[in-house]
């Protein structure tokens, strides 16, 4: 699950993006109202989590615009003291707790909001030939299950969720990666290498000129 965070409170959005990707979250960060828009409109992401203000604004004021515009997307958010609850409800929040936040409620919440958005409770995801399981975080081949890295069970998740097609090198790295991490350029294709190595041949195939492609059975 790719998540967005944006708070204008910096003490805040480091604990809350430190604690995400601890728990194998692909995360980034913003702090201004044309970020915002800007990866929201060009971007996947798997829920937005607002801070109690963001870009100076209060944060219901952005819950009614976000709402308008983004129907679909899940929207976690953190509310101040002196603000109920169902106001964030009332201006479009998938789900709300009170700042600051406990992070392990956070995370239960973020992953209940993800079992919802999904509209499955599936914890596996099969392709025929390989099968990742959710929750245990690894890859699954007939009976044995073989140990994933973070990244590795990223960029493996992303390919199963779109095996038969070719995903870009570019959007697999936009999906996978933050844009704050320092990365060579090729940090992607040593992880691909890496997993070709723990899967059966020809699990993961180059489309020429494309990216990488799971196929299926």
């Amino acid at each position: 699950m790719r998540i967005l965070v944006a708070t204008d409170d910096l003490s805040l959005r480091e604990h809350l993006v430190g604690a995400l990707k601890q728990h194998w979250y692909s995360v980034e960060a913003i702090n201004t109202a044309s970020e915002l828009i800007y990866s929201l409109t060009s971007f996947e992401w798997g829920g937005l989590l607002l801070g109690p203000t963001f870009a100076g604004t209060a944060l219901c004021t952005h819950l009614a615009s976000l709402r308008s515009r983004f129907t679909s997307l899940p929207i976690f958010a953190l509310v101040q003291p002196g603000t109920r609850l169902s106001e964030a409800f009332n201006a479009g929040a998938n789900d709300a707790v009170m700042s600051p936040p406990d992070l392990d409620e956070v995370l239960s919440r973020l992953r209940e909001l993800d079992r919802r958005n999904s509209g499955s409770i599936a914890s596996v995801l099969d392709t025929g030939s390989v099968a990742i399981d959710l929750g245990a975080r690894c890859a699954i081949v007939g009976d044995c299950e073989i140990p994933l890295r973070r990244r590795e069970f990223q960029i493996l998740k992303h390919l199963i969720a779109h095996a038969g097609r070719a995903v870009a090198a570019e959007a697999l790295c936009q999906c996978v990666y933050g844009w704050d991490e320092d990365l060579g350029s090729n940090a992607l294709y040593v992880h691909i290498h890496n997993l070709r190595r723990k899967l059966p041949p020809d699990t993961i195939i180059t489309v020429r000129g494309v990216g990488f492609m799971v196929k299926t059975r």
